[in-house]
């Protein structure tokens, strides 16, 4: 019997072991194994191109077209199609419209039925009965008129008290934006003394200078390996024209040769195309997360700025 339970719980330290390494396995994978990314996006007045995120050897595939400024997507698993934009929005819509062609159908015949049995009845009871004198019947006639004209004017009145409800509504809230800007900025004002004894703390600046490092870390990661701009641009007026190409040439030093510029002098122009591909570890964001949330004095400074 106590080898029966022996290999019982060996049977079962087995399974935990192998569930526990696939678990590990699958973790080390989607941390190390780096998602990749490639885009063509070319801009001339809409713009138009396609994105694909692919992973683990193009197993899992996500495919973003942009056509004519709308979006679509396609996820892709092991080369099956998984999900599409335009088809999960087609067929709910087409569904909807015949079920309420349906409804609407069904509902226009029960209403004919119901007028053909009413007119019946009513060539019936006109035969049977005496005809109806001509002064009642004009009567009825202006009374119905007077009735419509009520409720006509009724409804005029009642859109325009929405109308005007709504307009003040949306003033009352425009007048208060300048109040509101002016209390955040008191606000900020009041609590200076406070915010340049956190800046000026050295622990503080040693926390800020850990995540001015990580975020310049980060940005290296995600920067793509190959990035290609081409932007024709230019404006009504030349002079404004010359001093957006002095200010982008003044950055020539951080783009080098992945971008060219050319300038239009003579008539208002914004076209260009883009060219991006690289890759993303997620392992290397998490480190970032974990040197970010290891650190005491961003706890204290978190703290600080919420009181």
């Amino acid at each position: 019997m106590l080898q029966i339970i022996l290999l019982l719980l060996k049977i079962i330290g087995i399974i935990i072991a192998l569930l526990l390494g696939i678990i590990f396995f699958l973790l080390f994978v989607i941390l190390v194994v780096p998602i990749r990314y490639k885009g063509i996006i070319t801009y001339q007045e809409v713009a138009d191109g396609e994105v694909t995120i692919s992973w683990l050897l193009r197993i899992l595939t996500i495919k973003i077209d942009i056509n004519k400024n709308k979006f679509s997507y396609r996820l892709h698993f092991f080369g099956k199609k998984w999900l599409d934009s335009e088809k999960n929005i087609k067929k709910p819509l087409e569904q909807a419209g015949e079920i309420a062609k349906d409804t609407v159908q069904s509902s226009i015949d029960e209403i004919e039925d119901e007028i053909d049995d009413s007119t019946k009845d009513t060539d019936k009871v006109y035969q049977e009965n005496t005809p109806i004198c001509e002064e009642t019947q004009n009567v009825q006639e202006e009374d119905d008129k007077k009735e419509t004209k009520k409720n006509f004017f009724g409804n005029i009145k009642k859109k325009y008290k929405s109308i005007k409800n709504k307009i003040l509504a949306f003033w009352v809230k425009v007048k208060g934006i300048p109040k509101k800007i002016k209390k955040g900025i008191l606000n900020i004002l009041s609590k200076k003394e406070a915010i340049q004894k956190v800046l000026l703390n050295e622990e503080n600046k040693k926390t800020f200078l850990l995540l001015w490092k990580q975020l310049l870390y980060l940005l290296k990661h995600l920067k793509p390996k190959k990035f290609t701009l081409f932007v024709a641009f230019g404006f009504d007026n030349p002079a404004q024209t010359g001093q957006v190409l002095a200010f982008l040439s003044s950055l020539m030093p951080f783009y080098e040769d992945h971008i060219a510029l050319a300038p239009n002098f003579q008539e208002k122009q914004l076209e260009g195309n883009l060219y991006a591909q690289g890759s993303i570890r997620l392992l290397v964001i998490l480190i970032i997360a974990i040197r970010i949330m290891t650190d005491k004095n961003i706890h204290k400074l978190r703290k600080q700025f919420l009181k």
